[in-house]
């Protein structure tokens, strides 16, 4: 008799699947996302413009002398003016003109100690810059 009892006044539970949580919006990029992704940028235009700098000047059509005298003031405001400005265009425009200048004449100095190291020099800057390019596009792939 217990038996029945227990069946017929116990019901059976509803087995209800547990609620499904709201989906949840992409979360918006960290700054420090947006500025790595920035600086990636600002460091392949640095890397062009020497390389293509570089690259005059292994041509013959700047001389050694030019590009040190423009390079110097070019990079020494950016470190008087430059790192004091409020973040914006700008100072980027600066940082990626004074790296440029930093790099070519770099190029520039060794130039006039051995003369094939610029070569060398500006294909590791074609390189790297070529990397970058191609790292930049398999992430929006």
């Amino acid at each position: 008799m217990m038996s029945v009892w227990m069946t017929e006044s116990t019901p059976e539970p509803t087995q209800q699947p547990p609620p499904q949580p709201a989906p949840v919006p992409p979360a918006a990029p960290t700054p420090a996302a947006k500025k790595k992704s920035w600086f990636d940028r600002r460091a392949k235009i640095a890397l062009g413009l020497a390389a293509f700098e570089g690259l005059l000047l292994l041509l013959g059509n700047l001389s050694r002398w030019v590009v040190i005298v423009i390079a110097i003031p070019c990079i020494g405001f950016y470190l008087w003016r430059g790192r004091e400005m409020k973040p914006g265009i700008a100072r980027d425009f600066l940082w990626i003109i004074a790296v440029a200048q930093a790099l070519v004449i770099l190029a520039a100095i060794v130039a006039f100690f051995i003369g094939t190291l610029v070569l060398i020099v500006l294909g590791v800057f074609v390189g790297i810059a070529l990397l970058l390019l191609y790292l930049d596009e398999q992430e929006k792939s």
